[in-house]
């Protein structure tokens, strides 16, 4: 899914979810999107902030950068299985997150 951050505030990108098996979470190029010039900070389990250098920071996606997790074995603690949130340096920035889940067998 395509996920614009209008603005500079944190968004919750993906719920807890105690079935995820991967994750992907990728910030659009330029060249798909003229907007996307500033930085993108992902943040597991908390709120990010959009100051390189801050202890808050998170992980920082620039252009065409990915961040991906996922289940590499039965007993694999990857990926996160937590909230999801991501922040822009600047608003109006692009990104594209995908989520895979387990199947819930009753």
């Amino acid at each position: 899914m395509l996920v614009k951050l209008t603005t500079t505030k944190p968004t919750l990108l993906l719920n807890a979810n105690p079935l995820r098996k991967r994750f992907m979470i990728q910030m659009q190029p330029s060249s798909v999107d003229s907007n996307n010039t500033g930085r993108i900070h992902i943040g597991k389990g908390f709120q990010p902030v959009a100051t390189v250098g801050h202890p808050s920071q998170g992980e920082v996606l620039i252009q065409s950068a990915v961040i991906e997790e996922y289940k590499r074995y039965k007993e694999d603690t990857l990926p996160y299985k937590g909230p999801i949130w991501a922040v822009s340096s600047k608003a109006n920035q692009t990104l594209i997150v995908e989520e895979e889940v387990e199947e819930r067998r009753i």
